[in-house]
This record gives structure tokens, sequence and C-alpha cells, in this order.
């Protein structure tokens, strides 16, 4: 783009005229009044439209009237069409007015949502829950929330600042129409008395400019805020004392560090976006970064323990990590049992029509309300403006993250790139035994400290006495965060003695001390590249006014804070993706062919003694400022034309599902690029889709349904992988029961282990290659309203159970008894991938040439049980495994839906029995599991309670007493439904929070669009519940975006107009 595209035709004083003093007051409809509507009134027509309705105005106003409401700051009448499933279609003459009605709109779908998500933003949810909401209250602002939302609302544009306090008056206006009874309050205000309010509306603290943009930065800090480098350093301390005694301790360290710590290999190497560094495609590519050197590959557990230059005090940091993972965790993000999201898109060249195609599901909690709201804006019907978008939000920020215009389709998923760096600080006492400063080279630099007061609400259902609490947050000379201090606990501000203090970091009484003898105080800080943000959510609505994949990619350039990997496609056939935002190059951290010195690693806590802070200069539109970074290395960003992106590349077709972007892990490490981005990456979805769409495109006829069946994928890609092992182990014991010679000690136990259970071994192993025969489908097997499985699905369905239950206990087997307390990233996918190898490289010579290779077992060394006297091997693993699981599945049942079957009859051992998908209230996340609020938590569960399994059930049937939905897939499976890999609970509550397909040609749109959940959030409405009917089923709504479509889906509009003059 040449020039900024004019994002609203109107001046940002209109915004302000009305408010929240004249507010929206419903009228009822008449049948007469809605027969008049199929003529419509001129006053219903955008004021310039003088020659009578277009075609297009004439689809929308055809659909008859169901309600009118004023709106106060209106300049023309809106209309809403309500399509299938209650999906909103919002029709203004200018994007201002727009903006108005969808405050009011959303507001009256999930203002208790918005209301969460603004406080959670701004640190402010102990105002409406007291006490139980302090601790996240603290971790929001000493995380920097609120400073970003304060920037961000700083440095909007006149355009976007008129849109955004034009939606905050649309909420506005609704919380008045709930004040005077004349709309439903949400309904979690019936529980206004129960946390101490007088009424439902007293309840409902109504929104300003900077409560809208708190929205966004939940987004923000949800997808891009990482604290792995603080979890790594936690586990470097504990590196060099693992295996200290055991069996092989040298093998095993040194296995252990080579094949594990340092190999951060995706499952599957290989499986990238794009062909390196640079642009993929359009008949140009570029090599990829290529290693400089090994990396942290020869590291030791010395080389580890210093990594960080010096040890920060014992627990410290993992402390801190715990803290910031638990937060993560409330919010749907653990990632044991992970998390993800799929985007891909295929070129007009590939499909049956020649239409583009692109398909996102971003998987995160599915809460209740679900986390994206759907909805259709335009101003060009009635205004001729330049917005016609649809497709859906995810939080309550009004901004399309995943949709299209009609000449672009756009989505995206997590990127994991590294734009948090997290730093080791030496503090300094004042008099009074507070911080004033920290050590930078051989200077102290004074601290910046700022006060943040916290009003906590009297809650006396909760235990919460009323109160302000008034704690200090410091900050370095540069910028970095203080977010841990050495010292010792305390309970309150009393345990302080004289020349003592007691402060508060991240909701930790602390009283700052040296508590290790090392002659100084140490603390954590962090710098984060949203703390430099300035347009970013402006730059999220830019890439939704696009006209093709090129001006996409140049709105990405104002992705400085956060962004996801965006795909894109367009009706010219053409797709695109680009792993841009802003990334700090970090040049002035020390790198010597590809390794960083100690104390510079920006995968572990930096030496802050040494290295400053980075900063982000953004231009006056917000977009990333290369011209500083020439001649300052601080302000270094990556270029944008260098990170990795693709235009039409050879296959037809992108994908990304937070997998590598550019083979930078491939080698076992993702420090030794020419950049350095973060990661590692996740691969076992990516590489699922990148198979299947190698299929949907091989003939050129993919088309909307492909995609819809991509998204429903339920493979076992666990199941592909290891249950030829499983299978040759068991051929194997059964084999050594019918020969004869004198076998080694360990093929005598593996043959007993076979030989005791032989009948149920061999079944399982006939049903295992029957599973295989069919594809691995992890079906559920459960008959349901909304799956009626056949014979095939019914003998997955077991297969998948067996299977389920069979590798959780071999994961265990291989690695409970190493002590491994040193784990990088996530244990789970670091285990199976060691495992993937370690299986992989059996045999004489080291064919897999790993580091753990045993000479003895001709396999790795983990294969033998520590604490046993016998040296086992992995087959013996995997039997074991087997019996444990068929002990366990033929147990006795303990709750429905829990512990065994009570059976040998594994035709009984359905998947989907165990294997539950749960619809839980975004509540919990907010507050924890605090019981007292359980009344109010369950209210907003979607249960078998709401939507029974079956109209009736036999006595005994297994069905019964279920309060969640029996569901396929497994572990990194497409169609995401991960129950982890640890215990024997397979319940799940991630997973698609919006599936979305779209297909553009010439300006042609067709595609569909699902949620799980609804639309309102109000517990009597229909639409609370009526998408998770279709999204249990991977049924979709269709996607009606011309307004002839909206107007043959239409199910009544709602008329929005500016009071009487």
């Amino acid at each position: 783009m040449t020039a900024k595209r004019t994002m609203f035709g109107l001046l940002a004083a209109l915004a302000m005229s009305g408010g929240c003093g004249d507010d929206a007051k419903p009228t009822d409809t008449t049948e007469a009044d809605t027969a008049s509507d199929v003529a419509p009134d001129a006053e219903d027509v955008a004021a310039d439209t003088t020659t009578g309705p277009t075609a297009e105005q004439q689809a929308i106003l055809g659909v008859p009237e169901a309600a009118r409401f004023t709106l106060t700051g209106l300049t023309a009448p809106v209309h809403v069409v309500r399509t299938e499933a209650a999906i909103p279609h919002i029709y203004g003459a200018n994007a201002v007015d727009v903006a108005r009605v969808v405050g009011f709109v959303q507001a009256r779908d999930r203002f208790f949502f918005m209301d969460l998500q603004r406080r959670l933003g701004l640190g402010t949810i102990s105002e409406l829950l007291g006490s139980a909401g302090l601790g996240s209250d603290i971790e929001s602002r000493g995380t920097g929330m609120a400073y970003v939302t304060d920037r961000v609302v700083e440095h909007l544009s006149p355009d976007f600042r008129a849109y955004l306090t034009a939606f905050a008056d649309g909420v506005n206006q609704y919380i008045e129409a709930v004040r005077r009874d004349e709309l439903p309050g949400p309904t979690e205000t019936q529980f206004a008395a129960l946390l101490g309010y007088d009424s439902a509306a007293d309840m409902m603290k109504p929104f300003a400019l900077r409560d809208v943009v708190a929205l966004a930065t939940v987004f923000m800090y949800s997808t891009n805020f990482e604290t792995g480098d603080v979890g790594a350093t936690a586990a470097a301390q504990r590196v060099d004392g693992l295996f200290a005694g055991a069996t092989n301790e040298a093998l095993r360290k040194t296995g252990y560090l080579a094949d594990i710590w340092n190999d951060v290999r995706p499952i599957f190497p290989g499986t990238n976006t794009t062909g390196g560094f640079g642009l993929t495609g359009a008949g140009a590519s570029t090599a990829s970064g290529a290693g400089a050197g090994a990396g942290d590959a020869a590291s030791t557990p010395a080389d580890e323990a210093g990594r960080g230059s010096r040890r920060l005090p014992a627990g410290m940091a993992q402390r801190l990590h715990d803290k910031l993972q638990a937060r993560f965790r409330r919010l749907g993000k653990d990632r044991d049992a992970g998390f993800g999201s799929n985007i891909w898109a295929v070129q007009g060249t590939k499909t049956k029509d020649g239409a583009s195609l692109l398909a996102n599901d971003g998987h995160l909690e599915l809460s209740v309300p679900p986390l994206a709201w759907g909805t259709g804006l335009d101003t060009r019907v009635f205004g001729g403006g330049d917005l016609h978008q649809l497709g859906g939000w995810l939080g309550t920020f009004p901004v399309i993250v995943g949709g299209t215009n009609g000449d672009v389709a756009w989505g995206g998923v997590n990127p994991v790139v590294d734009i948090t760096d997290w730093y080791r600080e030496e503090l300094q006492l004042d008099a009074n035994g507070a911080p004033a400063a920290s050590r930078f080279g051989t200077a102290w630099k004074p601290l910046a400290a700022l006060d943040e007061s916290y009003e906590v609400a009297a809650v006396a259902a909760l235990g919460s006495v009323g109160r302000t609490e008034t704690w200090t947050r410091w900050a370095t000379f540069d910028g970095r965060w203080i977010t841990a201090i050495e010292g010792r606990p305390a309970s309150g501000p009393d345990d302080a003695g004289a020349g003592e203090t007691v402060v508060n970091v991240l909701g930790d009484l602390v009283v700052p001390q040296d508590m290790d003898d090392d002659g100084v105080i140490e603390a954590l800080s962090f710098d984060h590249t949203a703390l430099d943000a300035t347009r970013w959510p402006e730059a999220l609505f830019q890439v939704g006014l696009a006209k093709d994949v090129s001006e996409v990619r140049e709105a990405t350039r104002g992705y400085v804070g956060a962004a996801l990997f965006t795909q894109a496609s367009d009706r010219h056939g053409d797709i695109f993706y680009t792993s841009y935002q802003a990334v700090p190059c970090r040049g002035y951290l020390g790198r010597t062919d590809g390794v960083f010195a100690p104390g510079a690693d920006p995968t572990r806590v930096i030496d802050g003694t040494r290295f400053g802070g980075f900063e982000i200069p953004t231009d006056a539109d917000g977009k990333s400022d290369e011209g500083p970074g020439q001649t300052d290395p601080q302000k270094c960003v990556i270029p944008f034309d260098e990170m990795p992106y693709a235009i039409n590349p050879t296959t037809g077709f992108l994908f990304s599902a937070n997998n590598d972007p550019a083979g930078l892990t491939d080698d076992g490490d993702e420090k030794n690029d020419a950049w350095y981005l973060g990661g590692p990456w996740s691969s076992v979805r990516a590489n699922t889709i990148r198979k299947d769409l190698v299929a949907a495109t091989a003939d050129a006829q993919a088309d909307v349904g492909a995609m819809e069946t991509i998204q429903a994928s339920k493979e076992s890609r666990l199941g592909r992988e290891l249950v030829p092992h499983l299978l040759a182990a068991i051929q194997r014991g059964k084999d050594l029961a019918s020969i004869g010679g004198t076998p080694a000690d360990w093929e005598i136990r593996l043959e007993q282990r076979y030989s005791g259970r032989s009948a149920e071994m061999d079944e399982v192993a006939a049903r295992l290659d029957g599973w295989g025969a069919r594809g691995f489908v992890a079906s559920s097997g459960v008959a349901t309203f909304y799956d009626a499985p056949d014979a095939d699905a019914k003998a997955n369905a077991v297969a998948a159970m067996v299977f389920n239950a069979w590798v959780r206990r071999f994961l265990s087997l291989v690695w409970d008894d190493e002590g491994i307390s040193a784990w990088r990233w996530s244990g789970s996918r670091e285990q199976v991938a060691a495992v993937f190898r370690f299986l992989a490289g059996r045999g004489p010579n080291n064919p897999g040439a790993l580091a753990s290779w045993d000479a003895e077992t001709e396999e790795a060394v983990f294969f033998d049980r520590l604490g046993t006297a016998a040296v086992e091997r992995s087959d013996e693993l995997m039997l074991q495994a087997l019996e444990e699981a068929l002990d366990w599945l033929e147990s006795d049942t303990t709750a429905p839906g829990a512990g065994g079957f009570g059976t040998t009859d594994m035709d009984q051992w359905l998947w989907g029995l165990r294997h539950q998908v749960k619809f839980r209230s975004i509540l919990a996340g907010y507050i924890g599991n605090d019981p007292t609020l359980s009344l109010i938590t369950d209210l907003f569960e979607i249960t078998t309670d709401r939507l029974p399994l079956a109209d009736s059930y036999a006595a005994g049937d297994p069905r019964a007493g279920l309060k969640w939905f029996p569901r396929g897939g497994d572990q990194w499976g497409v169609d995401a439904a991960n129950p982890g890999l640890g215990g024997t609970d397979y319940t799940y509550g991630s997973g698609p929070a919006m599936r979305i397909v779209v297909a553009l040609k010439d300006g042609a749109v067709e595609g569909s669009l699902i949620l799980p959940g609804g639309e309102s959030a109000l517990t009597d409405s229909p639409h609370f519940d009526d998408q998770a009917r279709l999204w249990l089923a991977n049924a979709y709504l269709p996607l009606r975006f011309a307004p002839a479509d909206v107007a043959a889906g239409a199910t009544g509009r709602e008329v929005y107009a500016p009071p009487a003059q």
C-alpha cells in the first residue's frame, strides 16, 4: 500500500455526539410496522440515498422487522439482521454508527464476559469479586497489561479512537436500558445481592475507551507473553544433579543432554511452512537461515547451571514460572495438555472452481460463553464505505481476527515467537529496606517506582473485606519490569522489622534481603515488545480492509507487541503466509558461531547487570521502524523482508499449526540461525494437515467440504506412529513362546508377559491392526444426538481406548523412574519426541546416532528401569504397559465416565465413554476453583443436563450419569481434543473456539462458521447452546456474506435509529 487506507468515512467527533444521558429505547414492533418495512420508509435508508433503495438495501430492508431501538449518537438508522443461530449482521452508514450498535448488541449477548476481560486487562477484578480477584489483578498490572492499555490509548489514531469510543457508548446505552428494566441484564447479575450489589445494574460498571482497549491487551498477552526463559533457567539449575548414583550414570547424563535437553527437533522434522528466511514461492525462494554451528549441542551440566552467568537463589525462577504458568492454565493455555490452532490456505489453481480457500480454527479454552463471537460489519450497503466483513473475533475486542471482506480471507495461529526477555538483576535497598537501584555495569541505576492502588470490594459471601491496598512496583532505568525479588517471605506489612519494608511482587509478600549469602539481593525482570506497542489493534483492523494478499502483508507491519502467524487468501486465487511481528535482533547479546555466551542466552534468564532491554521503534502509523536499529543495536528489529513468509508456493497450499515457520529447529537447535525467532514449535497437527492437503489437492478438486473434512480429522498420529512398535513387541513375545534355543533373560521376561495374557494380547493386536487398516481414526463410538457410530466407528473406539490407556503407561514406564525434573519446554512433548527417536534408533551399530544408545541393549539406556535388578528392554516395557492398561480397563467403574469398564468384554471399552469434552464457565478462569462460587460457575456450564445425549437410557446404560460429551480424537489431533498424556482422566476443555472456512472467487463468497456454544451468554436464551449441538457433530452454519444471502437466512431484523429530531 502506498498510503494508509482510510479506515472510516467519518470524523472522530461523531463518536462523541450523544452518550449515556439519553439511552436506548426499545419499541415493540406491530404486524403493521413489520409489513411496512417491506416497502421501507425513507428514514430507514442512509441520509445520502436519494434515488431509492438499491437492490442490496432492499434485500436487507425486506427482512421483517423484529425490534426497534433508539440510540443516541447515531447519524442514520443501523440495521441488524440476525441469521441462523442469531448471528448479527450489522449494516450502517458509517463505521462509527456500526461500532455504537456493535457495542450495544455484543453487550446484550456477552456483557459479563466483556466485563471480566476488561477487568483482567486493567487489573480490577477485585473491584467486582473482592479478595478472590486480587492476586490476578496484581499479576495483570505487574506484567504490564494496564500500562500497555494506557500506551495504546495514548497513541490511537483519531478514526480508531472514534470507533472504539462509539463501541463503549453502545455498551453503556445497553447498561442504561437494563437500569430502566427495558432489557434483561446478564444472567450473572442475578447474583448481584450475593456479591453485595443492590441491583443488577449496579453490578454493571460503564465502559470507557480505556476499558475497550484493555480487551485488546488481553488478546495480546494471552497469545504472545511467554515465561519459557524462566522455566528453562529453573530447569537448568537442576540438570547437574540428574542421575546421581544411577546405573549408567554417565551414559544417562550424556544421553539426556544430547538427545533431549539440547535437541529441540520437532516430533516430525521437516514440517515447516516456508523454505527459510525471506520469501518462499511466487517464483522466488531463499535459502534457510543456515546454522552457524552446533549451538548448545556440546553443553554440559556445568554449562547449563551457569548459562545465566550467576545462579539465581534456589527456587526463585521456579516459583515465578509456576505462578505465571498457573495463570496461563486458568486462561486455557496448558503446555502439558497441549494447545494451539490450525490454519491453511489453498491456491485457486488447486480447487474445483478456481476459488481460493482458507480454513482456520483457533484452539483455546472451550469456555461458556465461547471465546469467539460471530458477526458481520458493513458500511458499504448503506453508506458506500469500505467496511464489509464477516467472521469472528476472539475475546470481546470489536475487530474481526478471522473472517473475510469478500476480497481477502484471513486468520492466524499462536506463533510461539520469543518477544519476551527475562533478566537477572542485582538490587540496592534504601534506608527503609525498599528497592532503590539496580546494578548495570559498575553503576547503580535508580529504579522507577510507581504505586498501584487496588480497590477490593466487600463481598461477605466470599469472605472479602472492602479495602484499598496500595503497593509499589519497580522497573529498571531502561524499562525492564521487576517481577520477583529475593527475600524473606512475609504474611503482611507488619512482618517488617527496623529498616525493612514488605513489598508485594506479583502477589508474593517479601522482605527484600540476601537469603543465600552471596552478597547481593537478586531480582527477576522482563522486557516485552508489547511495552512498546502503539497501534497494534489498528493493524488488526487494517488487515480486514485489505484488497489482496499483498495488502494483508503490508498491514502486518503494524504487528508490534503481538501477532499471530497470519495467513490469507484473496479473490484472485492467491494465498499468503507470514510469520511477521516486530522481533528484536538481539545483536547486543554475545553470540559466536551460533552459540550465545553465558548470561546472554535469550532462551534463559539474561544477565541484566551486563545486558539492557530492547526497544521496538515505531513510526507515526504504529508500524515497526527499522531505521533507528541501523545505529542502535538495542533498537534493531529483524527486517520485515527477512521474516519467513510465502506467497503462492509451488505446492499450491500453505499450512500453519504452531509449527516451525522455516525449518529452524530441524537441526535440533533453535538459536543458531541467521536470526533467533523463538520456539521450539509443535509439528504433529501441522504434519497431519500437510498430509491431508496433499491428498485434497492432488486432483485440483479441493472445495469447502474438503476443508471441513480436514478440520474434523480425528486421526491419531500417535497411534499411527507407535502402534506398529507395540504390535511388533506382541509378535516378538508370541514368537518367543514357540521357538526353541536359549533365550536371553529379557526374552524370557518378554515371553512370560505375553504368555500370561496371550488371549487378550492377541485380541488387542487384532484390534489395533484393524484400526490401522481403517486409518487410525480415534472415534468416540458412543451413540449420541450428534453421533451415530457404525460398526467400524465402534471398533475404532475400542482400539483408541486401548491405545490411549497403553500409551500413558508406556511413557510412564520409560520416564517416571528416571527422576528427571528438568524439562525445557513441555515434558510430555519432549518425552514423546525422545521416545520416537529412541524407538527408531534401536538396533546394532546405533542406527539413530543416539548419545544414549547402550551397546549392551542396543537401544537407549532410558528403556532400562532404575530400581530393578533386571536390565529391561523397550519391548518389555511395551508389554508391561499393555498389561497395566488391561488391568485398568477391566477394573470397576468408579463414577460415570471414570475408572475402568468393569468387564473383560472389549466391545464395551468405547473411547467416548472416557474421552469427553467439557464446556466450563469462563468465570472459573478468573476466580480459580473457589468452591464458594460453584453456584455461579455451574449455572453457565453446558452439560448433558442441558443437552441430553439421548431421549432415555435403559438400565445399566453407561451414558447415564455422564456430565460431559463423548468425543472422538486424541492427543495432538487436527480436531483438537487433547486429554494430556498422564493419569486416568481423559476429559478435555480446550479445542476449536471457532471454526471457519472461506472460499473466494471474483467477489463471490462461500463458506461455513461454527462456535462451541452460542452467541448469547444468557442462560435462558435459545442461542446459549444452540451452536454446541452443531459443533459436537462437526457441523457448521453457512457463511452468509452477500446481502441477498443474509436475507435468505434471516430470522429477523432489528432497527437502531437516532432520536427523532
